[in-house]
C-alpha cells in the first residue's frame, strides 16, 4: 500500500476548497465540511480545508476523501454501540446523513499527557496548571505519558472563525447548557466509543492518544454521535513503536494527523493569531502521506484517490477572466489524462425493447469539431459530471471483493469454459480500469462508452451528435447492465 508522492504534489494544484450544491437545500459552511440541510437530511461534502489553532489555514491533497471515509469506516463498525447519524455515502466526499439537534458541547477524551496548542493539556501542565477541565494532575508526569485512565475534558462548541473554550462538567451543569441525566448519558456512550477505538487501534499497531466527538438529539430524542469519528482531523494517532521509541528518547512521536502541520506552523511561529503562512508543497505532500497512512493502517485497504471531477464548486474569476459561475465544475484532480479514443457506434436497428432516452438540450451538451482526419465531440461538463456519477454507480459492484474472489475462482478452476474465462478475464480487466477512475461501459446498443474529464477532447469515429447523446444517456441511466458484453 502506499502512494506515489507525485500524485500528491499533482493533486496540491486541484484540491476542493469549497463546494457549490444549492439544489441539496440550505448551505451551512464549517471549518472543513460543507453541509445542505434539506428536511431530516443533510449532505455532507467533506473538503479538503485543514483548520489548526480553529483557523482554516489551506488545503491537503486528497484529506476530504480521506476524512470522509475513515469517519463512514468507524461509523458502520460501531454502530452496534452507539446510534449514529450516517445513511449512505454516494461519493468518496460525500455522506448523507440524520439531521439532529446538535448538543453544544465537543466531548473529547484524553488518555496522554499531549498537545501542542495554547489550550492544550500538555501546555496547561507544562506552564504549572495542575487543574484542567476539572481534573486534578499529579506532579511529575512527563510529556505524552500515559493517564491511568482517560480523561473527558469537553469543550463549548464554537461557530467557524471562533476558538472552542475549555470547560468543565461542573461548568457545564451550572450554566444549564445540558442537565446532568443528558451530560452523563453522553459521557458513558462516548467513553465507550473511545474505549473501543482504543481497542481497534491497539490491533492494527497504533495509539488512540486522544479524541473529539459531537454528539445530538434525533426527534425521539435519542442520543445520536453525528459530524466525523476517529478521523486524523478530530484525534490524535501515533505508532506504539514510535511512541515507546520518543518515549525513551524525550522526544515527540511520529505524528498520523494534523499534528503535523500544527507543528510546522509553531515553527514558522504560527499560533491562530492574523492571516496563516502559506503551507509549502512538500509539506502538504507529506501530511496528505499520513492522513492516507493513517487511513491504509486502520482499515487495512489500500487508498485509491479520486482524481476524475464530482464535486460542483464556484469557478474563479481570476483563472477564468469572467465572473465566476454558479455551478462551474471544479477542476481535476491531477493533471488532463490523455486523449480517449472511442470505438464507433453500432448503429441500432429494428425494435427495442427500451426506449433511447435523450440528454435535455442534447444539442448544447454534445457537439462534434473536425481536427485534422478526427472528429472531436464534446460533451458539456455538466452533462459529463452527470454521466460520471451514474457510471460510478453502474461499476461500483466489480470492486465489490466477493464478485472479484468469484471471477479469481473461474481463472483458477481448470474444467471452466473457455468462454468463462473469457468473460473473467475481462470483467477483472474492466475492474482494474474503474479502481483507476477511468469507468468504461458497454450496453446492448453496442456503444463503446468512457468518461473523461472537464475541458478534455474525447474522439470518436462518428459525427452524429444527436445519436451520441441518444447513446450516452442510455448507457449511463438503463440498470441491470450485460457486463459479460465487455
Amino acid at each position: 500500500m502506499g502512494i506515489d508522492l507525485n500524485v500528491l504534489r499533482a493533486q496540491c494544484e486541484h484540491t476542493l476548497e469549497r463546494s457549490d450544491l444549492p439544489n441539496l437545500g440550505e448551505r451551512i459552511e464549517g471549518k472543513v465540511r460543507d453541509s445542505y440541510v434539506s428536511g431530516k437530511r443533510r449532505t455532507i461534502v467533506v473538503s479538503d480545508r485543514v483548520s489548526c489553532f480553529d483557523i482554516v489555514v489551506g488545503t491537503l491533497p486528497s484529506k476530504g476523501q480521506v476524512l470522509n471515509q475513515i469517519a463512514a469506516f468507524w461509523f458502520e463498525k460501531t454502530r452496534g454501540l452507539a446510534k449514529n447519524h450516517l445513511i449512505e455515502v454516494p461519493d468518496p466526499n460525500v455522506s448523507i446523513v440524520q439531521e439532529c439537534r446538535l448538543l453544544p458541547v465537543e466531548f473529547v477524551f484524553r488518555a496522554h499527557l499531549t498537545g501542542s496548542t495554547s489550550t492544550s493539556i500538555w501546555t496547561a501542565y507544562d506552564r504549572g496548571e495542575r487543574v484542567y477541565c476539572g481534573h486534578t494532575l499529579p506532579d511529575g508526569m512527563k510529556k505524552h505519558e500515559e493517564f491511568p485512565a482517560p480523561l473527558l475534558t469537553p469543550t463549548t462548541k464554537a461557530p467557524m472563525g471562533e476558538h472552542d473554550e475549555l470547560t468543565s462538567r461542573d461548568e457545564i451543569l451550572e450554566r444549564g447548557t445540558m442537565s446532568e441525566e443528558l451530560f452523563d448519558a453522553a459521557a458513558a456512550l462516548l467513553g465507550g466509543l473511545f474505549a473501543e477505538g482504543r481497542k481497534w487501534a491497539a490491533s492494527r499497531g497504533l495509539i488512540l492518544a486522544d479524541t473529539k466527538y459531537e454528539i445530538g438529539l434525533d426527534d425521539d430524542g435519542n442520543l445520536v454521535v453525528i459530524d466525523e469519528i476517529h478521523t486524523p482531523d478530530s484525534s490524535r494517532y501515533w505508532y506504539r513503536e514510535s511512541f515507546e521509541r520518543a518515549m525513551s528518547k524525550g522526544t515527540d512521536p511520529e505524528a498520523l494527523d494534523k499534528e503535523y502541520v500544527r507543528r510546522w506552523l509553531l515553527e514558522q511561529g504560527y499560533r491562530g493569531d492574523g492571516p496563516s503562512p502559506e503551507i509549502p508543497v512538500e509539506v502538504k505532500v507529506e501530511a496528505a502521506r499520513r492522513y492516507i497512512e493513517t487511513y491504509e493502517q486502520i482499515t487495512g485497504q489500500a487508498f485509491v484517490p479520486v482524481d476524475d471531477t464530482r464535486i460542483p464548486t464556484t469557478a474563479s474569476a481570476e483563472t477564468s477572466g469572467s465572473d465566476p459561475a454558479p455551478h462551474a465544475t471544479a477542476q481535476t484532480r491531477r493533471p488532463p489524462m490523455a486523449e480517449f479514443v472511442y470505438q464507433p457506434l453500432i448503429e441500432h436497428t429494428g425494435d427495442h425493447p427500451t426506449e433511447y432516452r435523450r440528454l435535455d438540450a442534447a444539442s448544447k451538451s454534445v457537439k462534434t469539431e473536425t481536427l485534422g482526419d478526427r472528429t472531436i465531440v464534446r460533451v458539456d461538463p455538466e452533462a459529463l459530471r452527470l454521466l460520471a456519477a451514474e457510471a460510478l454507480d453502474d461499476v461500483s459492484h466489480l470492486l465489490r471483493s466477493s464478485h472479484l474472489a468469484q471471477l479469481r475462482k473461474i481463472l483458477d478452476d481448470p474444467e471452466a469454459s473457455e468462454n468463462d474465462r473469457f468473460v473473467a478475464l475481462e470483467l477483472l480487466t474492466n475492474a482494474n480500469i474503474a479502481a483507476g477512475r477511468v469507468l468504461p461501459s458497454c450496453q446492448d446498443t453496442g456503444t463503446a462508452i468512457v468518461v473523461g474529464y472537464k475541458g478534455e477532447n474525447v474522439y470518436t469515429g462518428t459525427d452524429d451528435a444527436d445519436a451520441l447523446s441518444h447513446g450516452i444517456f442510455d448507457a449511463y441511466q438503463t440498470k441491470n447492465l450485460r457486463y459479460s458484453q465487455m
